[in-house]
């Protein structure tokens, strides 16, 4: 198994998503990185973003999905162990359908105290957000991100186009 990158920052106040140009030269950087730096430029991606945290879950050779490198995450033993099963929790589910995912509010809430566990609980209105990682057309994992006191009914597109845009950039990076 790859060794698990992780860091902790700060977590930034909600902010609007990255506009083009700010989101471009991240997805330069993190791709020109040196394999040791690239957990570098996901963290100032993530902060930028406003995202209170970011995870990347792969699949191995075995078939179970593991978390291979993320940014503010708070997992518990089993997500850095065993991990998940395809269909399993939302990391599994976007592997299996390969289609992003949006839970809110409540499912979010259960997601996020369910074991394999990526985020820390926290009261308020959170959303996680789920795109596919694929390689040469395939599905080889998930990206997740957590973002803290999203007020009710506010769309997740921008949210979700960027991380779509990311994702191929991770499947050569992280």
């Amino acid at each position: 198994m790859p060794p698990q990158l992780t860091t902790q920052v700060s977590a930034p106040p909600a902010q609007p998503a990255l506009a083009d140009e700010q989101l471009h030269r991240a997805l330069d950087a993190l791709d020109a990185a040196a394999p040791d730096r690239q957990l570098e430029v996901l963290v100032v991606l993530c902060q930028a973003a406003g995202f209170a945290g970011l995870a990347v879950v792969r699949a191995d050779g075995d078939g179970r999905l593991r978390l291979t490198g993320g940014v503010q995450l708070d997992a518990d033993s089993e997500a850095r162990g065993r991990g998940w099963s395809p269909g399993q929790g939302l990391p599994g589910r976007v592997f299996v359908t390969g289609q992003p995912a949006v839970l809110d509010g409540e499912r979010a809430a259960e997601e996020l105290a369910a074991a394999p566990r990526l985020f820390a609980s926290a009261p308020g209105d959170d959303r996680l957000l789920a795109v596919p990682i694929r390689q040469r057309g395939q599905v080889t994992g998930s990206l997740v991100a957590l973002r803290r006191g999203v007020a009710p009914g506010t769309l997740a597109v921008d949210d979700l186009r960027m991380l779509a845009q990311v994702a191929p950039t991770l499947a050569r990076a992280v």
